[in-house]
Formats: C-alpha cells, structure tokens, sequence
C-alpha cells in the first residue's frame, strides 16, 4: 500500500471536489478578486496539492518562508515545484 492510496481510504477524490466547489462559492460570495488580488476558480487537484503541503510542513518544520529558499545554506524543498511563495 502506498501513502497515496493510505490516504484516499480517508479522503476520497468526491470530496476533494466538493471541497473545491465550496472555495470557490466562498470566493465568489466574499467577491473575490474585486479586492485588488486577483482569483481564478480552483480546482480539486490544487486542493489536494494544498493539503499535501500542509502535511509535508507538518513533517519538516520551518518557518514558512523557508519552504521557498533557494540559498544553499537551508534545504531545498520540493514545495516552490507546486505552489508560488504569493
């Protein structure tokens, strides 16, 4: 069994889409993007993507900006691959 699969025993790919469904009526509700950031509707790949990295950041701790370093004086990690520092 891979972590992959462990997880999707307990989050199954319908709730990801609700989860997405729901941000995005949020948004609208809160008239998103009209504050000056802008917002494009998300999807239920990047929630899944945004709660992998909370549980990654849960694993290896560091201040937040540090997930996005590139000096060679701290680890590198893979989040920068997956989610811009803004």
């Amino acid at each position: 069994m891979t972590p992959g699969s462990f997880f999707q025993l307990y989050f199954s790919d319908t709730e990801f889409d609700t989860l997405a469904e729901n941000t995005n009526v949020y948004a609208e509700y809160k008239n998103a993007g009209q504050r000056g950031r802008r917002w494009k509707k998300t999807t239920a790949g990047e929630i899944i993507i945004f709660v992998g990295i909370v549980i990654y950041m849960g694993v290896h701790k560091a201040r937040i900006g540090l997930y996005w370093e590139e000096s060679h004086e701290f680890p590198i990690h893979d989040i920068t691959h997956y989610m811009s520092k803004f």
